[in-house]
């Protein structure tokens, strides 16, 4: 009996741990073994279980980025393709609307950068406030889109695409749009 027991109670609590109570104390109110009905024994073929070596796919090296050449000194990014000493003066009026200038702000000219990802940059924090003159975000390898004159949020990051300096400098509509969208910005 014990023997029939003790190979239902491997079948039934398997991988579990099971306590043996010595104690009749403790047994109060537990179900007593001797009430169990007795199972008749069943004839059980086990056949050998073949573990067979797993194998875990190591996990994927991940790919750091380089620190970019470039780390901004101030909260404010200006990101032009190229720019004239005209352009710079038109810029800094700009600026000067929302009370920075060209020290204020960080000018970033991409085709003088060797290293055109500026995405770090952005998940650092290093930054509060993005403004591109048509450049668009995916030619630094950010994959966000921008509407001419609107801003974005991303991150913590505002975010404001506008037509280059010399599209904007003679044209009072994208003037208008570019003032309003930085007033906006810097409220």
């Amino acid at each position: 009996m014990l023997q029939q027991n003790t190979i239902l109670f491997q079948q039934l609590f398997a991988g579990e741990d099971v306590y043996l109570i010595s104690d009749k104390k403790d047994l109060e109110g537990a179900i007593s073994i001797e009430n169990v009905p007795e199972i008749p024994p069943t004839e059980v073929k086990t056949e050998p279980i073949v573990i067979e070596k797993m194998v875990v796919p190591s996990p994927p090296v991940q790919v750091v980025e380089q620190t970019p050449t470039y780390v901004p000194d101030q909260k404010v990014l200006v990101l032009v393709n190229t720019i004239t000493e005209p352009e710079k003066l038109f810029l800094n009026k700009i600026l000067g609307a929302i009370n920075l200038d060209l020290s204020s702000v960080n000018l970033l000219i991409l085709s003088e950068l060797d290293n055109k990802n500026l995405k770090s940059i952005l998940q650092q924090n290093l930054l509060t406030q993005l403004v591109t003159f048509g450049v668009p975000l995916v030619k630094i390898n950010i994959e966000i889109l921008l509407t001419p004159y609107q801003i974005r949020e991303v991150e913590g990051v505002k975010l404001l695409y506008s037509d280059s300096l010399s599209e904007i400098e003679n044209d009072i509509p994208k003037k208008t749009a570019l003032w309003k969208a930085l007033k906006a910005m810097v409220s």
